[in-house]
This record gives C-alpha cells, structure tokens and sequence, in this order.
C-alpha cells in the first residue's frame, strides 16, 4: 500500500495576496516549431525536439536509414559538420512577471553554443550535465528566437588531442563528455553526432526555490523509520516557516528560518510500522510518495514530489578462505544476484520510446532477473528507466560513463567531472534500485593487462596512474561517500582481469574467456568468480532482424554488409571493448 506523507512549510506571518502565484512555473519549449540545418547553408529544414542531428537528416528524407547495408560508411561525413538549431516561442505573462527566469538545458549533445534572441547565453560542454542560465533580462513577451549551434566534437578537440604529446587509449573520445558508445563499440557502429535530447525549459521563480530534495532513512525498525528530508534551497529573503508534516490525522511540527542565499536545510518524520522495498524474488516494492511543500498564507510558493523505499544497501567485501567476499546485502539479507550488462537501447537516444524501455524491464523480471548493471560506455538513463526499476524490483549497478580508456587530468576536465558526478548522484539517490556506484568499465584492467603502458616512458606512466586515481579513487569515491546516502562505490569493474588468478577469488570479474580466448562453454564451471558483473558469448541477431539491414546478396558471412556490422575484434585479440 502506498502512503502519502505531506511536508507542509506554512510561511508567517499570514498576507492577504491570495490572488497572486509565488510558486514557480515551468514552460517546456518544446512545442514550436522547430528547424535546422548544416550550419552555414541556407536551407532549414523542420524537426521535431528531442532529435539529433543524424535523427533530423531522416526525419527530412535526406539520408538513408544509417543501419542499412553499408550506410554506416557513407555517413561518417556527419560528425565532421556543425549543426544548427532553432525555435522561436512566446512566454507567458505569468511567467514574464516573476523575479527570475532561467533557461535549463538537459541532454545537450555536446558542444553548444546557445544564443537567445542573438545574445549568446552559455556554452555546454558536457551531455551529462544541466546547464541552467539567467535568462530574464533577455526574453520579450512575443517572437523569442533560441538558437544552438553545435560544434562537430572531433574538430573541437583536435586541436587539444594533438596537443597532447602522447595518444591517451581509447582516442579522442576520452576528452569529450559524451557518450562513448557514439563513437563505435565491438557491439555497435559509429555514429558521432550532435542533438538536444530533451526539451528546454523556462524556470520562473519569485522569491524561493528547491535545488535538491533527499528523503532518506536515518533509522528503521519493525515499529518506526525515522525519515529525514534533507533539502537545498535558493531564497531571495528570511523567511520564518513552521514546517508541519502529515501522514493522515498525525502531524509533527518544527520551526524553521530560511535564509537568503543557497542553504540546506532538514527536517524528520516517523513512519509506523514502515514497508521494506526488496528486489524481485525477495518481498514485495513498496514505494512511498513524499511532498514537501512551501506556503506563503495560503498560497503554495515552492512544492516537490518525491517517491522512495525504504531499504538498506550493503556492499560485503570481507577476507576469507578463498580470498575476499562480494556481494550484496539488501535489508541485512545477503541476495544472490542474478542479471545482465545493460548498454543503451538505440545509438540515437532521442529515438528511444519509454514503453520500450518498459517492456524490456517487465522482460528482466519475467526472465528473473534481480539486477542490471548500467555499464560505463553508454549513458545515464532517464528517470523512467530508474522509477521502473524502483517499480518492479531491479537493482541497478550504475557505472560513471567512462570505458576502457584513461581520461585527461587536466584541471578543466576533472572539473566537469565533478560537477556531472554530483548532479548524477543527487539525481539518481533516490531511487531505492540503486545499489551500487562503480568508477568506470574496464579501465584499470586495460591499463595492468592490455599493453597500454608499453607506449608511454616511465614520467608519462606515473603521471597517467597518478591521474587515473585522482579521478577515480578520490574524487568519484569522494562524491559517492558524501552524497549517495550510503551507497557503495566500487572504484573499476572488474577489480582485476581474467588473465590474473585473482580475478576469481578476490572483487567482481569480466570473463570473456569462452568468447575471446576462445576457450569450451565447459570452463565456465571451472571458472567460478566472487561475483560475475560481466561475460558473453557473441551470437546472431534473428533472422528478421538481418533481413532489416540486407538485401539477399549480402546475407553470407563475409559479405562487405556483414562483415562492416560485425564489429567485434577477432577472438584472439587481447584487448576487448567490452
């Protein structure tokens, strides 16, 4: 049974203004029409938001479907082109007569310059990030024009990556944040591109507004779980509140004083006899639905939903016998975790339908499945992926989207690193599936098993390991531990690689023996790890799906179609993507 608990802030003294609206207001700009064009020529062509620019070449019949036969070849021109994109939109008088108006980007893919009414705004630099910016003095009630130019991601960085004076593994990817997977996997084509892959949006505000919301358990019994709701806030003025909880006819109040400035702030409440959230096969998921609510008299002047479980996670690593433990406790109880690597669902995000996404949730628990590990080339799904998940009971590994590569340690990029591992963290903390943060995929293991350090002198080796653990063992294991609410993080999927005996007595390991080293399916009964986060076998797709990118001529292996959709490297080589 779901409950509803209120967190009720009732501002004094008591005005009389009731007519008036303080609480803020949120205007999608996605429903103009929009355009767009390969910048600098003269025609724009109608696209409808999210899109990208691979996704607004289709939509307006310029090229063919880019899986099909070899299409994938002929369309490499795209990501060496800047693109452009546009709207024009009004804005409400509500919202043109409050204090403050920002203009919030999410999903801005990757370079952008962004320019309101010919005034440029911002630059973005990161698709993981949200990228807000005062936009108020700028907007007009009529006829606003929003312009984004996105810059090709491989000129941008040329300059930088020759710069270098060594090539980092993994190639020029690795300086932009972005997701990897765009620029080809062992499972996938490549398809650098550029978009807006969620709708922009107009934020207005007076006087007070959230940043940040956590709900979170401090203690729990049979008989009470003492709830602490740990909020951020932005306040143009003092304000003193009476902060008044309820759940049904019971009530707790407590005084409070907002201040002026960015502040956070706390406040509790008990929930009797409260419901533990488990993973599917082991009890059932209830969720809680939480609203802390600001009032001025009467009026609402700042309010957020916010639905959560009540659980425990554990990350058990202890010595033994055989070496040391992995694996997790929910709720105290050890689980046997059963599940699969999860990678994006299209190579075109904007393209990806939320009743698939849920479709294919319902098909991991149907297959009993308790986990799913979001690996570290793809992206940090949408909030649906993880309220399904909250939902039906799967948990989530969630990787930091980085992957078999060493990163730049250079102090703008550890910068926005930080700033996407935070607003990642507080995003995503309060889904009760989320299990467990890893630093990266693959990376440690490449860099002690794969060769990599045969290419650089010994200066360059010790500062590249200097800067793979300023990013990985302190500033990610830092914002985890500070602001996961208790959430473990595990620095590299696997700890150590298969080549290492270690591998199965000691952390989580990637076997890719069967597949790579092309050893019998009968080792796997032999090679028996800790705890088992990654391993394959490469197969077919079914027959309906290669008829969908062949034409008859090309349906043998080594056709030039099959061969340039087989992406894998051969079985032998020993450094996989994956």
């Amino acid at each position: 049974m779901k409950r509803l608990i209120i967190f009720a802030l009732i501002l004094a003294p008591m005005i009389t203004e009731a007519q008036i609206n303080y609480a803020p207001l949120r205007q999608p700009l996605n429903t103009g029409q929009w355009e767009f064009r390969q910048a600098n020529t003269p025609s724009w062509k109608p696209v409808k938001i999210p899109v990208s620019a691979h996704t607004a070449l289709l939509q307006n019949g310029m090229i063919e479907d880019p899986f099909w036969r070899d299409n994938e070849e002929k369309l490499q021109w795209i990501e060496k082109e800047d693109w452009e994109f546009q709207t024009t939109f009004d804005v409400s008088p509500d919202v043109l007569a409050k204090k403050h108006i920002e203009l919030i980007f999410k999903g801005l893919d990757t370079y952008a310059q962004i320019y309101l009414n010919d005034s440029l705004l911002l630059e973005a630099d990161n698709m993981f990030r949200t990228w807000r910016v005062d936009a108020k003095r700028f907007l007009k009630p009529t006829g606003n024009k929003l312009h984004i130019y996105f810059e090709s991601p491989l000129k941008k960085t040329d300059e930088s990556w020759k710069n270098l004076g060594y090539e980092l593994p993994g190639g020029q990817r690795t300086l932009t944040r972005k997701a990897q997977f765009h620029y080809g996997w062992d499972w996938g084509p490549r398809f650098v591109g550029c978009g807006i892959l969620q709708k922009p949006t107009l934020e207005a505000w007076d006087d007070l507004i959230f940043e940040n919301l956590l709900i979170t358990t401090q203690s729990v019994t049979p008989e009470k779980a003492r709830m602490v709701a740990r909020f951020r806030y932005r306040s143009d003025l003092k304000f003193p509140v009476t902060v008044q909880f309820k759940e049904g006819k019971r009530k707790s109040v407590e005084d409070r004083v907002l201040w002026p400035g960015t502040h956070m702030d706390s406040v509790t409440y008990d929930v009797e006899n409260p419901k533990l959230w488990w993973c599917a096969g082991m009890g059932e998921q209830p969720l809680y639905d939480f609203t802390i609510e600001v009032k001025r008299g009467v009026q609402t002047i700042e309010k957020q939903d916010v639905r959560m479980g009540i659980r425990s996670i554990e990350l058990v690593t202890e010595k033994d016998e055989k070496g040391e433990t992995f694996y997790f406790k929910l709720n105290g109880k050890p689980v046997f975790a059963k599940g699969a690597n999860y990678i994006p669902q299209d190579i075109f995000q904007d393209r990806v339908d939320p009743s698939h996404t849920k479709r294919l949730l319902d098909d991991v628990v149907a297959a009993n499945m308790n986990m799913l590990r979001v690996w570290g080339g793809g992206i940090y799904e949408d909030d649906t992926f993880y309220q399904l998940c909250d939902a039906r009971g799967i948990m989530v590994w969630q990787d930091f989207m980085y992957a078999c590569a060493l990163y730049p340690g250079n102090g703008r990029f550890l910068k926005t690193a930080a700033f996407e591992a935070l607003e990642q963290i507080e995003r995503l903390r309060q889904h009760p599936c989320i299990a467990l943060w890893c630093g990266n995929n693959e990376n440690d293991e490449a860099w002690n098993n794969w060769g990599w350090q045969m290419q650089f002198n010994e200066a360059q080796r010790t500062q590249l390991s200097r800067e793979y653990k300023l990013l990985f063992n302190d500033i990610l294991r830092t914002y985890v531990e500070n602001n996961a609410d208790r959430v473990p993080y595990w620095e590299s999927s696997p700890r150590y690689g298969r080549a290492n005996a270690k591998s199965l007595t000691e952390g989580d390991s990637h076997y890719w023996g069967v597949w790579h080293d092309e050893e019998p399916f009968e080792i796997l009964n032999k090679k028996v790890p800790r705890f088992m986060s990654e391993y394959g076998f490469q197969s077919f797709p079914e027959w309906r799906t290669i008829r969908s990118f062949t034409e008859p001529e090309d349906r043998m292996l080594e056709s030039k179609v099959m061969l340039l959709h087989q992406n894998t490297h051969a079985a032998t080589d020993s450094s996989p993507n994956t």
